[in-house]
Protein backbone atom coordinates (compact mmCIF):
# COMPACT_ATOMS: atom_id res chain seq x y z
CA UNK A 1 0.00 0.00 0.00
CA UNK A 2 2.95 2.36 0.40
CA UNK A 3 4.44 1.39 -2.07
CA UNK A 4 1.20 2.80 -4.51
CA UNK A 5 1.13 5.83 -1.96
CA UNK A 6 4.55 6.55 -2.85
CA UNK A 7 4.22 6.02 -6.78
CA UNK A 8 1.07 8.37 -6.70
CA UNK A 9 3.24 11.14 -5.04
CA UNK A 10 5.60 10.81 -7.67
CA UNK A 11 3.03 10.82 -10.28
CA UNK A 12 1.69 13.75 -9.34
CA UNK A 13 5.17 15.31 -8.34
CA UNK A 14 5.96 15.05 -12.09
CA UNK A 15 2.39 16.49 -13.22
CA UNK A 16 3.22 19.23 -11.05
CA UNK A 17 6.36 19.98 -12.00
CA UNK A 18 4.48 19.85 -16.01
CA UNK A 19 1.69 21.89 -14.78
CA UNK A 20 4.60 24.91 -13.28
CA UNK A 21 6.75 24.71 -16.57
CA UNK A 22 3.00 24.96 -18.75
CA UNK A 23 2.01 27.79 -16.38
CA UNK A 24 5.16 29.67 -16.93
CA UNK A 25 5.03 29.24 -20.93
CA UNK A 26 1.32 30.24 -20.49
CA UNK A 27 2.75 33.47 -18.40
CA UNK A 28 5.33 33.90 -21.00
CA UNK A 29 3.61 34.16 -24.18
CA UNK A 30 -0.39 34.24 -22.95
CA UNK A 31 -3.48 32.80 -24.11
CA UNK A 32 -4.13 34.82 -26.40
CA UNK A 33 -1.69 32.52 -28.59
CA UNK A 34 -3.05 29.06 -27.25
CA UNK A 35 -5.30 27.92 -29.70
CA UNK A 36 -8.58 26.25 -27.80
CA UNK A 37 -7.98 22.81 -28.49
CA UNK A 38 -3.86 23.25 -27.63
CA UNK A 39 -2.97 20.66 -24.49
CA UNK A 40 -1.44 22.49 -21.80
CA UNK A 41 -0.87 19.67 -19.99
CA UNK A 42 -0.91 15.78 -20.23
CA UNK A 43 -2.55 13.60 -16.82
CA UNK A 44 -1.37 10.02 -17.52
CA UNK A 45 -1.96 10.21 -21.59
CA UNK A 46 -5.30 12.73 -21.24
CA UNK A 47 -5.10 15.95 -22.37
CA UNK A 48 -5.96 19.45 -20.42
CA UNK A 49 -6.91 21.54 -23.44
CA UNK A 50 -7.13 25.20 -23.61
CA UNK A 51 -10.59 25.12 -23.82
CA UNK A 52 -10.86 23.03 -21.01
CA UNK A 53 -9.59 26.18 -19.10
CA UNK A 54 -11.21 28.54 -20.91
CA UNK A 55 -14.41 27.02 -20.15
CA UNK A 56 -13.24 26.74 -16.11
CA UNK A 57 -12.49 30.38 -16.40
CA UNK A 58 -15.60 31.09 -17.80
CA UNK A 59 -17.83 29.26 -14.84
CA UNK A 60 -15.61 30.95 -12.34
CA UNK A 61 -16.28 34.00 -13.64
CA UNK A 62 -12.57 35.49 -13.66
CA UNK A 63 -12.08 38.99 -14.81
CA UNK A 64 -9.59 39.75 -16.71
CA UNK A 65 -6.83 41.22 -14.32
CA UNK A 66 -7.06 37.80 -12.48
CA UNK A 67 -6.69 35.67 -15.16
CA UNK A 68 -3.09 34.70 -15.15
CA UNK A 69 -3.48 33.94 -11.27
CA UNK A 70 -6.57 31.66 -11.82
CA UNK A 71 -5.60 29.94 -14.76
CA UNK A 72 -2.43 28.60 -12.85
CA UNK A 73 -4.78 27.55 -9.74
CA UNK A 74 -7.78 26.01 -11.83
CA UNK A 75 -5.11 23.73 -14.44
CA UNK A 76 -3.61 22.64 -10.98
CA UNK A 77 -7.88 21.67 -10.01
CA UNK A 78 -8.45 20.13 -13.38
CA UNK A 79 -5.15 17.60 -13.11
CA UNK A 80 -6.26 16.96 -9.95
CA UNK A 81 -9.78 16.27 -11.04
CA UNK A 82 -7.67 13.97 -13.88
CA UNK A 83 -5.91 12.19 -11.14
CA UNK A 84 -8.96 11.59 -9.25
CA UNK A 85 -11.10 10.27 -12.65
CA UNK A 86 -8.15 7.93 -13.91
CA UNK A 87 -7.97 6.01 -10.02
CA UNK A 88 -12.02 5.58 -9.95
CA UNK A 89 -11.80 4.60 -13.63
CA UNK A 90 -9.15 2.27 -12.08
CA UNK A 91 -11.10 1.01 -9.80
CA UNK A 92 -13.76 0.65 -12.34
CA UNK A 93 -16.14 2.77 -10.46
CA UNK A 94 -17.42 4.64 -13.74
CA UNK A 95 -19.57 0.69 -14.28
CA UNK A 96 -21.05 1.04 -10.32
CA UNK A 97 -24.53 1.17 -11.26
CA UNK A 98 -25.11 4.52 -9.31
CA UNK A 99 -22.65 6.01 -11.06
CA UNK A 100 -23.99 5.39 -14.48
CA UNK A 101 -27.21 6.43 -13.29
CA UNK A 102 -26.07 9.48 -12.12
CA UNK A 103 -23.83 10.12 -15.09
CA UNK A 104 -27.19 9.76 -17.15
CA UNK A 105 -29.12 12.15 -15.01
CA UNK A 106 -26.99 14.81 -15.02
CA UNK A 107 -26.49 14.18 -18.81
CA UNK A 108 -30.03 14.67 -18.89
CA UNK A 109 -30.65 18.16 -16.82
CA UNK A 110 -27.66 19.66 -18.96
CA UNK A 111 -29.47 18.86 -22.60
CA UNK A 112 -32.54 20.33 -20.42
CA UNK A 113 -31.05 23.39 -19.54
CA UNK A 114 -29.43 23.97 -22.90
CA UNK A 115 -32.59 23.55 -24.72
CA UNK A 116 -34.64 26.20 -22.55
CA UNK A 117 -31.20 28.63 -22.40
CA UNK A 118 -31.39 28.22 -26.16
CA UNK A 119 -35.18 28.77 -26.86
CA UNK A 120 -35.38 31.06 -23.33
CA UNK A 121 -35.42 34.61 -26.81
CA UNK A 122 -38.86 33.16 -27.66
CA UNK A 123 -40.49 32.62 -23.80
CA UNK A 124 -40.60 36.31 -23.02
CA UNK A 125 -42.97 37.04 -26.89
CA UNK A 126 -44.96 34.12 -26.27
CA UNK A 127 -45.87 35.00 -22.35
CA UNK A 128 -47.00 38.71 -23.15
CA UNK A 129 -49.53 37.68 -26.10
CA UNK A 130 -51.84 36.02 -23.39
Amino acid sequence: MNQIKKANSMNRAKTLATLLLVAAGLSACGNKESKPGQALVRVNGEEITVSQLNEELQRANVQAPQQEAASKQLIESLVDRQLLVNEAVQDKLDRDPKVVQAIERAKALIIAQSYLQKNSALQPSLTRRR
